[in-house]
């Protein structure tokens, strides 16, 4: 019996701990370590390889990339599953009720967060 991509790659992210990062603003290189370092830390705790991150950014795509760019690099122990999830605190909102008790990951100065989460009135 052969086995799907579609269903290898749910099968991957089943056994993923997964995240939600929501970028508000670029990323730098020191904050790319510690959030490295979280990602890390959460994932050696329940005893996971593998990390699926639902990143959220206003910055929209290909932005998001560029600003996430350093986690990727930073990371060489995971093996990470990135999806853009979208760009507003509705989609925030939508994404959150559809995980079960994701890690929540903030990053972006108060204003830029702020910003965002304007987004809730």
């Amino acid at each position: 019996m052969r086995i799907s991509i579609e269903e290898h790659r749910l099968k991957l992210e089943r056994e993923s701990k997964e995240f939600v990062l929501v970028i508000c603003g670029n990323i730098k290189r020191e904050k790319a370590r510690n959030i490295t370092r979280e990602i890390l830390q959460r994932c050696a705790k329940e005893g996971r390889k593998r990390a699926l991150i639902h990143v959220i950014s206003p910055l929209g795509r290909p932005e998001y990339l560029e600003a996430i760019r350093s986690i990727i690099q930073e990371n060489l122990i995971l093996s990470l599953s990135i999806r853009y999830a979208g760009s507003s605190a509705q989609e925030l909102m939508d994404l959150l009720e559809k995980l079960d008790n994701p890690e929540i990951i903030l990053v972006g100065s108060l204003e830029e967060l702020e910003g965002f989460y304007d987004g809730f009135s």
